[in-house]
């Protein structure tokens, strides 16, 4: 299943190869509802994006979504990775589970990790997992409590859970990690060892089994609301800069919308600078060979880690694009927001965002600091190749 390859084959299939090579591999599915019907089976890895995305039969494969409703009905003998809305695992998934969403149901058995960031989750009574990590993630602008977290389902392994009210009802075998304002260990619980924080108020059903309880040191629960906002608010900036360079320099606004040439020179110049500066710095700090340097290329790796992602968005969205065969006349505008969009909620997902925001810097200033005067080769979408 390539499981172990799944974070590099998201990550680097999005971005380095969305033109083609990468996902030639994966089998593709779109449109307003795709489903995998019930005695369908999908041999291989596939990629689904849809309003509704429902999985009746079986993927032989890990599965990349991208959708405002996914249904697991079948099996998924492999990983799911993506974002959605709503997501219900009804089925069985034979692999690990990253997704972030805005609500999450799990009433069938995952057998590897579940690492999910959503505004809400219950794990009812006949789900089983092999191990659970969830943060909850207030919806935008909405700084009122969530809903409870429930856990009355199995869980194998470890389970880490940050939210404001948690209430467990289920099996825990493995070690339990709750950091929350609010717990409830209700009535049939049975917890081999529980951790919580000194400051959380917790209450015990006298039916509850815990093997062992800690009480550890308050740490401060915010829910990711914070940071989610600077995402958001980081994004609009560079939405609003986008909008200037395509007003001031639309040439280069073209180059970048048609990709990297070559694609190797471009990796190794976003390596080195994304990379050697720092190191660059801290020499000539502690050597005190150049103070005043170290300040210059501070200000200049400032602008790549704020602004790199700028020419990524515009690549990003025409590759999604060319990706879909769109054969339409979009404004420059228009690959921004897709790109952006898809690339910031990427960013945000449990361990795959960090490493998809690295590769996609890296890639960004490539394209930034590529020379202007090489001869663009591939058209921009929806006008037709260049002479």
């Amino acid at each position: 299943m390539k499981r172990f390859l799944l974070i590099a084959l998201i990550t680097c299939g999005l971005m380095l190869s969305f033109t083609g090579a990468a996902l030639a591999q994966w089998e593709t599915r779109s449109g307003d509802t795709v489903v995998v019907n019930t005695n369908e089976v999908i041999s291989g890895d596939l990629w689904c994006a849809g309003q509704k995305v429902m999985i009746d039969g079986t993927v032989d494969g890990d599965l990349l979504v991208l959708a405002n409703e996914l249904v697991i009905n079948g099996q998924v003998n492999g990983d799911i990775t993506g974002l959605s809305g709503a997501i219900a695992i009804l089925g069985r998934v034979d692999g690990d589970i990253r997704l972030r969403a805005d609500n999450i149901k799990v009433s069938g058995s995952v057998t590897g990790n579940v690492a999910v960031w959503a505004a809400e989750l219950r794990v009812d009574k006949d789900a089983s997992l092999g191990s659970l990590w969830y943060t909850v993630a207030k919806p935008f602008l909405r700084w009122n409590k969530t809903p409870e977290t429930v856990l009355n389902g199995k869980v194998d392994g470890r389970v880490e859970l940050n939210a404001d009210v948690v209430r467990i009802g289920g099996i825990i075998t493995g070690e339990s990690l709750i950091n929350a304002q609010t717990i409830y260990i209700d009535n049939g619980a049975n917890l081999k060892l529980l951790n919580y924080r000194v400051n959380d108020q917790i209450t015990i059903s006298p039916e509850a089994t815990i093997g062992e309880q800690n009480e550890l040191q308050p740490v401060k629960v915010t829910g990711g609301g914070e940071l989610y906002l600077v995402i958001w608010m980081w994004f609009l900036g560079l939405l609003f800069m986008g909008f200037i360079m395509i007003g001031l320099t639309p040439g280069r606004v073209r180059l970048w919308l048609s990709g990297i040439q070559p694609w190797g020179r471009a990796i190794l110049r976003g390596v080195v600078l994304v990379v050697g500066i720092p190191v660059i710095n801290l020499f000539l700090v502690f050597t005190g060979l150049g103070i005043s340097l170290a300040v210059f290329l501070s200000l200049v790796y400032l602008i790549f880690i704020l602004f790199g992602q700028l020419p990524f968005f515009f690549y990003f969205g025409a590759a999604v694009i060319r990706f879909f065969k769109v054969e339409r006349n979009f404004p420059p505008f228009f690959f921004l927001l897709v790109g952006g969009i898809i690339t910031t909620f990427l960013f945000i997902l449990p361990y795959v965002g960090v490493i998809f925001y690295l590769l996609s810097t890296i890639i960004g200033v490539g394209i930034l600091t590529q020379i202007p005067m090489i001869r663009i080769q591939a058209p921009v979408p929806g006008e037709g190749e260049q002479s």
